[in-house]
């Protein structure tokens, strides 16, 4: 099998680590990948078309609807249509480029729709969202999970530091609700309160207690595994997720985590994680002071947490696609 896979030249963070993990792992199962960006004309010698970066409900690289090869996208989620503009954008003229550019990747979709053979989406919450905000029909519609990569994120009980603190890490937009966690975690009563520790990329508001430390620049993954391991309990109150792979992440690394109860949040966590009111500070607050005081349930989470990281892996997810190009393949 030979798959051409759309790799443009800008692509965010999280497409780029998808497209990685899985174009590494079907390489293992001998299939030819051959990637191809704007700047190029469609490679011939492929069986079929694979467009794996469509973040916010962008529409298709549109130089595949002249082809009469099968055509499978990848649609992460479509968060500017779900989320009002306030949650979504960072400011007016961001929400308003947004929104035209939302109602313009509609149009094209519908122009795009009968040319499609299958969508690949990351969740159930995912192909939900998809079929009720993009017009597209659930039986071309298939939720393949995320991995996470366990050499990487994993449990250590060598422990850097005695310093007990709580962690958020996210990449800086409004939906990932950090101003009420900030104001959750001042609001915890408790004498032995640990510091909240911050990582958000790009975030440049003062912190509003002397217990947050805001980090705002990126950090590597080794980095990341050494605060996983080191917090006392990871909290990600995030309004709109179709996956939430930081929740698998704190989870790989022995992490308590407390995460939203909407969205794909409670769909990744199973009953291994605390869920709460995204928007109810005072639920966040009540979740924060739980884990804090309460021992045994910081061990009960990290062991469900442990065993529930388990079952998500990229070799899984690319056999799973493996599955989908296969069938693709066999109707055409």
């Amino acid at each position: 099998m030979r798959i051409g896979i759309f790799f443009p030249a800008r692509l965010s963070h999280s497409a780029t680590i998808y497209i990685e993990y899985i174009t590494r792992e079907l390489e293992y199962l001998n299939i030819k990948i051959i990637r191809f960006s704007e700047k190029e004309s469609l490679p011939d010698n492929v069986d079929l078309y694979w467009d794996p970066r469509s973040m916010g409900g962008v529409h298709p690289y549109l130089p595949l609807k002249e082809t009469n090869k099968p055509v499978i996208v990848t649609v992460h989620g479509a968060g500017p249509f779900s989320l009002s503009a306030r949650e979504y954008y960072t400011n007016f003229r961001h929400a308003l480029l947004g929104k035209l550019s939302s109602s313009r990747n509609l149009c094209k979709w519908k122009f795009f729709n009968d040319r499609l053979v299958t969508i690949i989406t990351v969740s159930e919450y995912a192909k939900k969202e998809i079929n009720k905000k993009l017009y597209i029909n659930n039986d071309k519609i298939v939720p393949i999970y995320h991995g996470i990569d366990h050499s990487f994120f994993r449990f250590s009980l060598d422990k850097e530091n005695n310093e007990k603190f709580l962690l958020h890490i996210s990449q800086y937009q409004p939906k990932k609700n950090v101003e009420r966690l900030f104001l959750a975690y001042k609001n915890v009563s408790s004498v032995d309160k640990p510091k909240l520790v911050a990582v958000i990329p790009d975030y440049c508001k003062p912190s509003i207690s002397s217990d947050i430390e805001i980090i705002n620049s990126p950090m590597n993954h080794e980095q990341l595994v050494r605060l996983y391991n080191n917090a006392l309990g990871f909290i990600f109150p995030s309004l709109h997720e179709t996956f939430g792979m930081p929740i698998l992440e704190a989870m790989a690394c022995g992490c308590p985590v407390i995460t939203s109860n909407v969205c794909a949040c409670p769909e990744v966590a199973g009953d291994a994680a605390l869920l709460v009111n995204p928007r109810s500070v005072e639920d966040i607050t009540s979740a924060i002071l739980r884990l804090v005081s309460d021992v045994e349930l910081r061990k009960s989470l990290r062991d469900k947490g442990l065993k529930r990281s388990k079952k998500f892996s990229w070799e899984k997810s690319a056999k799973e696609h493996f599955k989908v190009f296969n069938d693709v393949l066999s109707k055409a």
